[in-house]
């Protein structure tokens, strides 16, 4: 399992009776990652002697290695790997023996509880030089020393938090006896070396462990009461939904569905508030199911008159585009690119004219196709209007004569 990225993995082992399979499983496979072996006692044995072959794998870890993507167990994966398990576990307590003969039996065991990470430098150790030997052989014992300095430092201090929580208990157990439970209710719910010492202070003075148990008192008391108000306003809240949601339905019943529908979707305490004054008040619940009614239809009118207005711009689209495949099938396609990129309404009404009158069509083209020549893109735009001009005002002297 992986609780902590820093703990690299951790194990669990259930006790209960009924999981006691699966638990020796887990306490084997532990034991022979860390370069060891589990030995069961139940029937007598002696502990103590280390004159065990030291093994690094287990056919149980094998087996829990030999599975498919699919998480499947394979015959075939699970004889490769003890193959291989078995070379390099002979090969490591090869290496094992000459470390021993060359360094000592204190190394060599060092590396044995290494266990699979201790495969790599074994081997290293067993073939490199004598100077590279002594080196890691020096390393290894300080290592060693370091090891047990560190743990004697580790169950020091566990001791001594032991003691601390053990005088902490017997401080509570004493503020409580002395009549001061508040207090020691809260420190015990506070847990931290703080509180400790709170209740160390507490102990060795009366009069503030007195004054510290009556506030700590009118704590609870004003928390409880706090609580008790909360729990007073989410009833009360919770009544008034149900009567504004049964005010809704008369209203419903008596024919102002309109109303009940614009309240209900308004959902605040002003929308309950006309609610209860509408159940009371039918004359004045009807004018106001009318207005809801009337306000209704007008929104469904606005969006009547904008959908329209949407399919007629979708439509007034299309015709452009079109307009424009036509031009420049044509051969105006200067003029075309021209009205595209200009891309409004006068455009579009410009592209129309273009279709219907080719000849005045070319012409503008022509000209479209000149100015693309002699004048830069963002000029091109203010050149078809001024096109547009010259064309409309050649049509009105046109219908003046």
């Amino acid at each position: 399992m992986w609780a902590e990225p820093e703990t690299q993995g951790e194990a669990y082992i259930p006790l209960a009776g009924s999981k006691r399979g699966r638990s020796k499983r887990i306490l084997e496979e532990v034991a022979r990652r860390f370069g060891g072996e589990v030995s069961y006692h139940a029937e007598g044995g002696l502990s103590g002697f280390n004159n065990q072959t030291p093994t690094l794998y287990t056919l149980s870890g094998i087996a829990g290695e030999s599975r498919t993507k699919n998480g499947k167990f394979s015959l075939s994966l699970f004889g490769k790997k003890l193959d291989t398990s078995v070379a390099t576990a002979e090969r490591w307590r090869k290496d094992l023996a000459t470390v021993a003969r060359r360094a000592g039996q204190d190394v060599a065991d060092a590396l044995a509880e290494m266990g699979v990470d201790g495969i790599e430098l074994t081997r290293k150790m067993a073939t490199g030089s004598s100077r590279y030997v002594r080196a890691m052989a020096g390393d290894l014992k300080a290592l060693a020393a370091a090891s047990r300095a560190s743990l004697g430092k580790w169950s020091g201090q566990l001791g001594q938090a032991a003691r601390d929580q053990v005088a902490f208990d017997r401080n509570q157990a004493k503020l409580e006896g002395r009549g001061y439970g508040a207090l020691a209710k809260r420190l015990r719910e506070q847990g931290d070396q703080d509180a400790a010492d709170l209740a160390d202070q507490a102990m060795r003075d009366p009069k503030k462990a007195k004054a510290a148990n009556d506030a700590a008192a009118w704590m609870n008391a004003a928390l409880v009461t706090n609580l008790q108000q909360w729990t007073n306003q989410l009833g009360q809240a919770a009544r008034d939904r149900i009567g504004f949601e049964r005010n809704l339905s008369k209203l419903e019943a008596q024919g102002y569905s309109a109303l009940a529908k614009r309240l209900r979707e308004q959902g605040d305490d002003d929308a309950a508030a006309l609610a209860a004054q509408a159940v009371k008040d039918s004359k004045k619940a009807k004018a106001a199911n009318v207005e809801a009614a009337r306000m209704a239809s007008a929104l469904i009118t606005s969006l009547g008159q904008w959908t329209d207005q949407l399919r007629k711009t979708v439509k007034d689209q299309n015709a452009f585009e079109q307009n424009l495949a036509k031009l420049a099938a044509g051969g105006c396609t200067a003029l075309a690119k021209q009205l595209a990129d200009q891309g409004d309404q006068e455009a579009a009404d410009l592209a129309a004219q273009a279709v219907r009158d080719p000849k005045k069509a070319k012409a503008a083209n022509d000209a479209a196709g000149a100015a693309a020549k002699a004048l830069p893109d963002e000029d091109l735009p203010d050149l078809v209007a001024i096109i547009g001009a010259i064309k409309n005002k050649g049509d009105r002297s046109a219908r003046r004569g």
